[in-house]
């Protein structure tokens, strides 16, 4: 596995800094994590990658600011977070849709309560839609749109307001095997075009490694930064001939094995 030390005075999209979170119970206390240190260069992919239960979703919360770390600091562009701000947009699992709302008006909702004009929202939605591949469809409600549909539109909306940093928290992870692969090369084609800074949550080693400038693996609880690995393959990714890569290849097995190793000394 490949080190990769923080860079030092580079720019950073986001610091994580000796972060760890603490859940007290009524007589002992559960560690979560426990000194995380990622700091994430503007434009770069990074997935989380671990086992259930060691930490990755409380730790995009807190990048989220929705829930505050116990010891530590989370900086996002040189400033502190504190609490959830449009500069970090979250794609859940489920997509989380309003079902009462049109595909346009579930992607407007945020840019209407954000005071843009109407004009502007309605230049937002349709680019969001052609983005996503979703233009015929405006028109729809969420429960008429299949599973990978809906989350195309729950990206959307994260997007439409243009977010510098977007947090996904295992958004395919409920998704046929079909749909996931169609969504993974939809994101990387999103990407190459928008370069977003990503933190990607994910239990998928092919997933991290698909997707992914840099993999972080976490341990099992508490969670701790176990190894970071440099995804040293070029863009665009074209999945077939990464599945002919002998690097895509080494990094599946590499990290394939390290999640094999942390089950077995469970």
């Amino acid at each position: 596995m490949i080190q990769v030390p923080s860079p030092a005075g580079a720019t950073q999209a986001l610091e994580l800094n000796n972060i760890s979170k603490h859940f007290a119970g009524p007589t002992t206390t559960f560690v979560a994590l426990d000194g995380i240190n990622i700091h994430v260069a503007p434009g770069e992919f990074v997935s989380i990658l671990g086992p259930s239960g060691c930490g990755k979703s409380t730790l995009l919360y807190m990048i989220g600011g929705f829930i505050p770390p116990s010891i530590g600091s989370i900086r996002a562009a040189g400033m502190p977070v504190t609490r959830p701000g449009r500069d970090r947009g979250i794609v859940f699992q489920d997509a989380s849709l309003f079902p009462w709302l049109t595909v346009q008006a579930n992607i407007a909702y945020g840019l209407r309560e954000g005071g843009m004009s109407r004009k502007e929202v309605a230049q937002a939605v349709t680019a969001m839609l052609s983005l996503v591949h979703l233009d015929g469809f405006a028109d729809f409600y969420p429960g008429q749109l299949s599973g990978g549909m809906r989350q195309r539109v729950a990206i959307a909306r994260t997007l439409a307001y243009d977010p510098s940093i977007l947090l996904m928290d295992e958004p395919f992870g409920a998704l046929d095997a079909y749909t996931r692969t169609v969504l993974q090369d939809e994101l990387l084609d999103i990407q190459d075009r928008r370069r977003k800074t990503v933190i990607f949550v994910t239990h998928s080693v092919d997933e991290a490694v698909y997707l992914s400038d840099r993999v972080v693996v976490l341990d099992r609880s508490p969670g701790r930064v176990h190894s970071e690995v440099v995804i040293n393959l070029p863009r665009p990714r074209i999945r077939q001939e990464m599945l002919r890569c002998a690097a895509y290849q080494e990094h599946v097995i590499a990290l394939g094995t390290t999640m094999m190793q942390m089950h077995a000394n469970e």
